[in-house]
């Protein structure tokens, strides 16, 4: 599962482009205007960003400069039915990783987004792996040492986020921000409660906690 923003100022569009992507089991969050984009990434992090390039105020290439500016590293795919290659180019020019032409289909959405995550560089061809554990994004399956391990979908998330980023420390708010969609409000017991799930069924399987409670700090995943 990934953390996608929407910035999709056409309710029909956002509907649908949520639709395929909440079928896919990603967590979403939406915005239908730059200012809302802006303070969303400001706050929240993102495994990929989906961006209509007419909003509101202001347009998504401000966002989008606004947000490579800030040092932000993930794709993003802009869509818009502006197909010019001059329009294109302004694009890319802008930082967006790939360029999906209105209207679409739902299983190109699809397919663009996937490619995007797997250009993470934790990825193993479709899988990612770090020492006893192996997960496959698309399949929505995990294993350690080859067993497939019971999760719940806030588990796989989160086992998703740590595997994508090992030996990196993660507070309790920024893994909220990470996995949980904005507008369910958890709090940082959500995230012990979920840590907690995920290292007995890990330890279930192989007998050894790869996930660190650093103190003070928050949880890593160490890479074995």
């Amino acid at each position: 599962m990934a953390k996608v923003l929407v910035v999709e100022d056409d309710p029909a569009t956002a509907f649908v482009v949520k639709e395929f992507l909440e079928q896919k089991g990603h967590s979403i969050d939406h915005a239908t205007n730059a200012k809302d984009a802006i303070a969303f990434l400001d706050t929240y992090f993102y495994n990929v960003i989906l961006l209509d390039w007419h909003l509101q105020t202001g347009t998504g290439i401000e966002v989008l400069t606004n947000y490579r500016q800030k040092g932000g590293k993930a794709p993003v795919l802009m869509m818009t039915s502006r197909g010019s290659i001059d329009d294109k180019e302004t694009g890319f020019e802008s930082g967006a990783d790939d360029y999906l032409q209105k209207p679409f289909l739902g299983k190109e959405l699809i397919l663009r987004v996937e490619a995007l995550l797997r250009r993470a560089p934790a990825m193993t061809g479709n899988q990612i792996v770090v020492g006893h554990l192996k997960i496959d994004p698309a399949k929505r399956k995990a294993y350690a040492d080859n067993n497939e391990l019971p999760l719940r979908p806030k588990e796989f998330a989160l086992l998703e986020h740590l595997m994508r980023h090992p030996d990196f420390v993660f507070s309790a708010e920024s893994l909220l921000n990470a996995v949980w969609p904005s507008d369910e409000n958890p709090s940082e017991l959500a995230v012990r409660v979920t840590i907690k799930r995920l290292r007995q069924a890990i330890q279930e399987a192989i007998q050894v906690d790869p996930i660190e409670t650093v103190h003070g700090m928050g949880y890593k995943l160490k890479a074995e």
